[in-house]
């Protein structure tokens, strides 16, 4: 068999199939699900994290089809972590413009005295950011004329519970968290009004020992006296 027959038989790959599932596989994929509070946005919401002297973190979530504001600072610098999506960067320094578009994983760094604006397209953009200390505090708005605002839904404003959490990042242990116990059961239909569960022992037919009303008179291993042990 020539080399000529081989690049024949030869399969190709199928863009579309190879587009189909990798956009199955960004769905199913997990995501960190960030606990804490939520604090409302232009573009989505963000949740505080460490605040320093010296610098301070925090996650945001801009939905998609949003935009911020060209914002300015000439003091302190800004750092961006993208965690999923694509997030669209706008930079401007000097007479110097650049176009950047971030993906999960790329680091962008926003240094002092630089303009710029962030945008999303079709999906929310999740980053974690790092800045110096009272960063917003002095930042500047050089044009606001590009800022869409949208509408942040209440359901995303919710702080997320512990179960919520290891259900969207850990789904496999939802099955095999641990169930409360029989007490606990009890006292919950107890408490629902409902009645107790009883417990039945009934005799085994040609056993020694066997259980009659519910208690048994003389265990059937062991060595005790017939009159019993008191």
């Amino acid at each position: 068999m020539n080399i000529a027959s081989l690049k024949r038989k030869r399969h190709q790959p199928d863009v579309r199939k190879i587009k189909k599932h990798s956009d199955i596989m960004r769905r199913q994929g997990t995501h960190v699900v960030v606990g804490g509070s939520r604090e409302k946005t232009n573009t989505g919401f963000a949740v505080p994290g460490f605040q320093g002297k010296t610098f301070e973190t925090y996650f945001e979530t801009m939905l998609a089809g949003s935009s911020t504001a060209t914002y300015k600072h000439e003091k302190k610098d800004k750092t961006l972590r993208i965690l999923s999506g694509d997030l669209f960067v706008l930079t401007k320094t000097g007479e110097i413009e650049k176009q950047q578009r971030a993906i999960a994983g790329d680091e962008v760094v926003l240094e002092r005295g630089t303009e710029y604006r962030l945008a999303t397209s079709k999906e929310q953009v999740e980053f974690f950011v790092c800045q110096s200390a009272k960063y917003n505090a002095a930042v500047e708005i050089v044009s606001d004329s590009s800022l869409v605002a949208r509408d942040v839904s209440p359901a995303l404003l919710e702080t997320p519970t512990m179960e919520q959490r290891i259900n969207r990042t850990r789904p496999q242990d939802m099955g095999t968290r641990r169930r409360g116990s029989k007490a606990k059961a009890q006292l919950t239909a107890q408490r629902s009004g409902r009645k107790t569960p009883q417990v039945i022992n009934e005799p085994i037919p040609g056993r020694v020992g066997a259980v009659e009303d519910g208690v048994s008179p003389r265990p059937s291993l062991g060595k005790f006296s017939e009159e019993g042990a008191g």
